[in-house]
């Protein structure tokens, strides 16, 4: 099963992953990610790093794309579309769907072979290329586009949705900078942050998409699905609670015992994680 991280830039995803990876090894549990799955019939695996790892997936990504895009040809023709639109140099618009598509390869390669029980991370996948395709900060994206979006994205199993608030968001960006955001003045990251959180918070309230929503703010879960029928699902979001909350123990008090589950936080303003 796919379990995606997205979010805006300077959320906390690559800390989140490294927080679910030391916690499932801890249970015993195997965890592997994606790309380490794109790359296993290259035998490249967990061990290669660098520029030649990322140029490896970027060619088996696309290799999957080229093989098994024909499943998905109404989300490829929306992000061209969408690209196409977006006020961007031709360049520019190349490399934004170069990684949408990446991201579309490295999916059905996980789907094809993985097992449904087990848990492959996901940095960034189908779900995050929203961030690729509608944030820019000469253009704003319009409801119907981000709707038509949620209603043909492919779906992993379940999606983890990072929050944080908008000044903490702000001040990460400009600390670290973005490829997108020209000038780095608090008016233009302001707007480039805004239209991430607005994107992101539509697509996942999308019925399609929200009912394999985990929304995780400030080291709590505040949302789940509204069903886990599954085992597995179940056993992952008990999983990315305890995460979150050693996460979140890094740079605030823990809170207080969660009664539901045995984890040590209360979603805020949501139901118990």
């Amino acid at each position: 099963m796919q379990l995606e991280l997205v979010g805006c830039t300077g959320a906390g995803k690559s800390t989140l992953a490294a927080r679910i990876v030391e916690t499932a090894r801890a249970d015993g549990v195997e965890i592997v990610l994606a790309d380490d799955v794109a790359l296993q019939p290259l035998g490249m695996g967990n061990s290669s790093r660098g520029g030649r790892r990322a140029a490896a997936i970027h060619f088996v990504a696309f290799v999957a794309c080229l093989t098994h895009g024909w499943q998905y040809r109404g989300f490829i023709r929306s992000a061209h579309r969408v690209l196409r639109a977006a006020r961007i140099s031709r360049r520019q618009q190349w490399n934004q769907f170069r990684k949408v598509m990446k991201q579309l390869g490295r999916y059905e390669l996980v789907r094809r072979r993985t097992q449904e029980r087990r848990p492959v991370l996901v940095d960034e996948g189908t779900v995050h290329a929203a961030h690729n395709l509608f944030v820019h900060v000469d253009r704003e994206a319009t409801d119907a586009e981000l709707q038509s979006f949620a209603e043909c994205v492919p779906l992993p199993d379940v999606v983890v949705y990072l929050r944080s608030g908008e000044e903490q968001l702000i001040e990460r960006t400009i600390r670290r900078g973005h490829p997108r955001i020209r000038d780095l003045t608090r008016p233009s990251v302001s707007l480039f942050v805004q239209q991430a959180i607005r994107a992101f918070d539509q697509v996942t309230s999308h019925k399609r998409v929200a009912a394999r929503t985990v929304v995780i703010q400030d080291g709590a879960i505040v949302k789940q699905p509204p069903r886990q029928d599954s085992p597995t699902v179940k056993s992952v979001i008990d999983l990315l609670c305890r995460a979150a909350q050693s996460q979140a123990a890094t740079v605030a008090e823990p809170p207080a015992q969660c009664p539901a589950s045995g984890c040590d936080g209360i979603a805020s303003g949501g139901p118990a994680c």
